[in-house]
């Protein structure tokens, strides 16, 4: 059973705490947890020979790679999953 995690009001609504906190967890947290946040943005990883597809929701996955819920990623005109 994954571990909880409790915020105060004051971690959730201060300037960018719970943003700074999920950021730092992510990067260099708890194997567990980056575990968990990977499995909740990805359905399904797809491996090929020559391609690695990388399945789920488009705006959770768009999100998850720019930091934002911008409709696109720089310099394309969809968002594709295909590395």
């Amino acid at each position: 059973m994954p571990e909880k995690l409790a915020l105060s009001v004051d971690q959730f609504a201060g300037s960018g705490s719970f943003g700074r906190l999920m950021r730092e967890n992510v990067t260099t947290g708890e194997i567990p947890f980056r575990k968990a946040w990977l499995q909740a943005i990805v359905d399904q990883v797809e491996v090929s020979a020559d391609v690695i597809r990388i399945v789920g929701d488009k705006a959770s996955l768009q999100a998850a790679i720019t930091g934002s819920s911008a409709s696109t990623v720089a310099g394309c005109s969809q968002f594709c999953t295909e590395v």
